[in-house]
């Protein structure tokens, strides 16, 4: 498909607005929450917990629209979640000998999927991904 191309969508994508933060352990929670901690819900899990997390971060409205294609990009669906371990060194072995859990979560964005740019309107765009994507045949 070409830039400048008049397109028809089925639909776009959407971030979802509801993302739940992830603490690694309840200290985590705790100290990043400082003096407020005990005025403030417990979250629901910790990575602790669960060993790894996938949250959804965006999903698809399907909408039909029309616009014009002005760029390709790739867009993250998912954020990985993982706590972050500390190798621990064995000076007698000279090597690591084993790995230990500390207060950090490690995250990642993951489920990368294609979508265009598309503008509908003066000054609004949407990202669509592409198998939603089919062109109108301008007749000059």
């Amino acid at each position: 498909m070409k830039l400048g191309q008049k397109v028809k969508c089925k639909g776009y994508i959407v971030k979802k607005t509801n993302i739940e933060y992830v603490y690694a352990n309840k200290k985590h929670f705790k100290k990043d929450m400082g003096i407020f901690g005990d005025d403030v819900e417990e979250p629901k899990f910790y990575i602790e917990d669960l060993g790894e997390y996938t949250q959804k971060i965006a999903e698809i409205k399907n909408k039909k629209f029309t616009g014009i294609v002005v760029g390709i990009t790739p867009v993250a669906t998912e954020y990985y979640y993982t706590q972050v371990e500390k190798d621990i060194f064995d000076p007698i072995t000279y090597g690591y000998v084993d790995t230990q859990p500390i207060d950090q979560v490690k995250v990642e964005k993951t489920g990368y999927i294609g979508c265009y740019k598309v503008y509908y309107a003066m000054g609004k765009s949407r990202l669509v991904p592409i198998d939603l994507v089919e062109e109108i045949e301008v007749i000059a």
